[in-house]
């Protein structure tokens, strides 16, 4: 469908359209944001004209193709496009879900389509999406719509018994590795390609490691709704020694995590699903998640390489669509949030210290072009919240460097107070200059820039 047939579709409502030439283009839909419909359509169109448009055009769609245009936006089928920017719905924070839940609650998407969903590799897909896309297939369970039955738990296990898990970085590997005085070195690909490659392999672990998280959530929910078969299957899979050691090396990932009580409703609360908690938003910087022609990256490593490539900052199609995969799966960005060109996230560690921290970018949240966040003290950015722009210069620090007494400055690089920072939508700081925001000197106090704040890390040792 051209951009010209589908503005007569909607200016023109009383104009035929055929389903040959709607079938394979509704999905392009679901990319358009609010305020770009009004230039497609040669009209003002409604969250809610839309949602009952694509209502009526679904339902005129054969089963096969229906299923298939549900698919291509759930699951982003490549042949579909790079760029999913999923359109906010009504009840939903994305246009898809309020389809999807129409057309689950009339029987017509079967357990079939969300287990496919769940198990989608897919490092686009937003891992809050992943969130609510599960709390609605657990909703329509309880209530009876889908039948949840032993073949759909068997495509579950399948997943589970072949996952393999990375584990933290240990301080005695930490020890080994070669230093300059500042910095470990490490080796880092020559090529962009293999660089790519690198990305691609960290995405695709991280996104099975949230499906394996995943998988978990959805047991937990509906076990006890389960025939006794399904019960008795999924307790001895959770006692598999197997699957015990991967529960271990997860609950190491938050050790020594620096977080506060005052943070965590924030973001509960912004990301609006149960499914989805401020304990998923702990990020283990030194996580090891890929190997790599004999060297295992950890998850700082990894945005340590993004930051010095000057490459992978270029507007090309497959280069950001790769940075974007790494955005999504490593650090859980939320759908419609964004990390503009020569923007970054550098995580250094101080010593052998690396504690993990809270990253949170909630929808429509931007890191504008030329911002540098350090998380070493942890970021929250809630929904439609913005920092920097116009490759101005800003380094955002959570943590700030202590001078204590005669000590020298090789000590005062690994004595540090960290924080966290808060953005709220309408946060900004000033771009008629470059600038180093502390934000370790407004901890518990009014900072001078508007919605943003600094909190004190709880129990700091």
């Amino acid at each position: 469908m051209t951009i010209h047939s589908m503005k007569n579709m909607f200016s023109n409502p009383d104009m035929p359209v055929s389903i040959l030439e709607i079938e394979n283009h509704l999905s392009f839909i679901f990319r358009i944001t609010i305020d770009g419909l009004p230039h497609i359509f040669n009209k003002n169109v409604s969250k809610e004209d839309l949602y009952n448009l694509l209502l009526e055009k679904f339902h005129e769609l054969d089963p096969n193709i229906f299923l298939r245009e549900i698919k291509c936006v759930t699951l982003h089928q490549k042949e579909y496009g790079f760029s999913w920017l999923l359109t906010e719905g009504i009840n939903h924070d994305y246009l898809i879900l309020d389809i999807i839940e129409e057309f689950a609650y009339k029987k017509f998407l079967k357990s079939d389509f969300f287990i496919e969903a769940i198990l989608c590799e897919d490092s686009l897909i937003p891992f809050d999406f992943r969130g609510k896309l599960l709390s609605l297939f657990v909703s329509v369970i309880k209530k009876g719509i889908i039948n949840f039955n032993r073949s759909s738990f068997e495509k579950l296990q399948k997943f589970i018994i072949n996952f393999k898990i990375f584990s933290r970085r240990s301080i005695k590997e930490k020890l080994e590795i070669p230093t300059d005085g500042i910095d470990h070195l490490f080796p880092i690909p020559n090529t962009l390609e293999d660089k790519l490659v690198l990305l691609s392999q960290a995405s695709i672990y991280k996104t099975k490691e949230t499906i394996f998280n995943d998988i978990w959530l959805l047991f937990e929910e509906i076990k006890f709704m389960m025939p006794e078969d399904i019960r008795v299957l999924m307790d001895t899979l959770k006692n598999d020694n197997f699957v015990k050691e991967i529960f271990s090396v997860l609950s190491t990932l938050s050790n020594g995590q620096l977080i506060s009580d005052k943070v965590k409703p924030l973001i509960d609360l912004d990301v609006n699903t149960s499914f989805r908690t401020w304990k998923d938003y702990v990020v283990c910087w030194d996580q090891q998640v890929v190997n790599f022609k004999g060297y295992t990256y950890t998850i700082s490593e990894l945005f340590r390489i993004c930051l010095i490539t000057s490459e992978l900052s270029t507007p090309d199609l497959l280069i950001r669509t790769e940075v974007l995969r790494l955005y999504r799966s490593l650090l859980k960005i939320s759908g419609r949030a964004t990390i503009g060109l020569k923007a970054a996230i550098y995580y250094g560690e101080h010593g052998v210290i690396e504690n993990p921290t809270f990253f949170y970018m909630g929808r429509d949240s931007i890191i504008g072009k030329g911002c540098i966040i350090d998380p070493v003290g942890g970021i929250i950015m809630l929904s439609k919240s913005y920092l920097g722009g116009g490759f101005i210069p800003i380094l955002v620090h959570t943590h700030k460097h202590l001078l204590i007494g005669k000590n020298k400055g090789a000590d005062e690089r690994k004595k540090i107070l960290p924080c966290i920072l808060v953005a709220r939508q309408g946060a900004r700081f000033p771009m008629t200059h470059s600038i180093l925001f502390e934000a370790a000197d407004y901890i518990n106090k009014k900072t001078p820039y508007k919605d943003i704040d600094s909190f004190e890390i709880d129990n700091l040792i």
